[in-house]
């Protein structure tokens, strides 16, 4: 890392190391591992919506939440949870409302049904996956994880969590409702996520 020509990577993969958290002691493979680190680093400049989709399909975040026990016909709420509180739009925005319901969390889980891996890549196991229409956010369809994905990339709620995550890291501590965010969360929502 302190050699590279390219620190801005370097920098942005520790960042979304830290933000996609996973951990040796549970995913137990070191390969695994590796493998997320290169995702990170591949994806660090690039597309949010890209990256978060790269990173729930490596086997190291499989692994680390258990969406590889995620079955239709007993849903694993897991990674579906975290995708939320963690990843993307957090428990609450900034005015400290929920931003999403128990049903979203239900719904999200039964959307990621089938994601597994083999090896180093990623597998969709349509024997386990829920086919069926579910509703998320209030929009109803037979919604599949990349569904889930796409529609909380593109959340306010979602822009202002990494933008805040951003500027700390880049700068000083700020809360979600801090007006210096404002123009960071702009440039979110006006590029392709």
């Amino acid at each position: 890392m302190a050699k590279s020509k390219s620190q801005t990577t370097e920098k942005l993969t520790l960042f979304w190391h830290n933000h996609f958290a996973t951990s040796i002691l549970k995913v137990g493979r070191i390969e695994f591992m590796h493998h997320q680190n290169s995702v990170i680093r591949d994806g660090a400049l690039g597309k949010f919506r890209d990256l978060v989709t790269a990173v729930a399909k490596s086997p190291a975040m499989i692994a680390w939440l258990d969406t590889d026990t995620n079955i239709a016909s007993n849903p694993n709420q897991n990674f579906a949870r975290e995708l939320m509180e963690l990843f993307t739009t957090g428990v609450l925005d900034k005015k400290g409302q929920a931003n999403y319901t128990e049903q979203d969390v239900e719904a999200a889980a039964k959307s990621f049904t089938g994601w597994q891996y083999d090896g180093l890549d990623f597998y969709f196991n349509e024997s386990d996956h829920d086919f069926g229409n579910k509703t998320f956010k209030g929009q109803t369809g037979p919604f599949d994880g990349i569904d889930i994905v796409n529609f909380l990339v593109v959340e306010d709620a979602t822009a202002r969590r990494v933008a805040k995550k951003l500027f700390c890291f880049y700068a000083y501590d700020v809360e979600l409702s801090d007006p210096v965010l404002n123009p960071l969360v702009a440039a979110y929502l006006q590029n392709d996520t």
